[in-house]
């Protein structure tokens, strides 16, 4: 019996904590605008070619360090990007745009840890390619790469805002 009441007394606390989380959560998302949209959704691995994509942020958030990321997927994401609502999997074509190698992206500048950020202008807007060279192994024929772009808390170190993902199939 004391041991049912000690457990009911030690779980009140949580109580307040999870309206805490929940009041940050829904704070964290009014902060945060951003969109993305692509000019194409399939790019040929023989003949090569090119997804413009549009990026736009609420004007005051341009100077802020949006980062620009893809993956092979989105049905597994990564828990540390997905606290953000970036839904990408962790594979290695994450690794390579995370840590700023050179690939498919164009018109970005390099990070902090070499990732690529969007440079947006004043009125929070940009331009970023994804270039498919012509000649791709076959390997990559029916892969989907997936990009999307989100923001880190200086205070917190997470993630605090994403945006949805813009798919490019590779067709032969």
């Amino acid at each position: 019996m004391n041991t049912t009441r000690s457990l009911r007394l030690r779980s009140l606390p949580l109580a307040p904590v999870c309206a805490l989380a929940l009041l940050a959560a829904s704070a964290r998302a009014q902060n945060c605008t951003g969109t993305i949209s692509a000019s194409v959704s399939q790019v040929s691995v023989s003949t090569g070619g090119v997804q413009n994509i549009t990026l736009d942020v609420a004007p005051g958030q341009a100077g802020l360090p949006w980062q620009i990321v893809g993956a092979y997927g989105t049905n597994h994401p990564i828990p540390w990007l997905a606290y953000g609502n970036l839904r990408l999997n962790n594979d290695r074509y994450l690794y390579r745009t995370y840590s700023g190698h050179r690939g498919f992206l164009q018109g970005v500048v390099p990070g902090y840890i070499g990732g690529p950020l969007v440079p947006f202008n004043s009125q929070g807007q940009a331009q970023v390619q994804v270039v498919i060279p012509p000649g791709l192994p076959s390997i990559f024929i029916g892969r989907t790469l997936h990009h999307g772009m989100y923001r880190i808390s200086p205070d917190t170190l997470l993630p605090e805002c994403g945006t949805g993902t813009v798919p490019l199939t590779l067709v032969p």
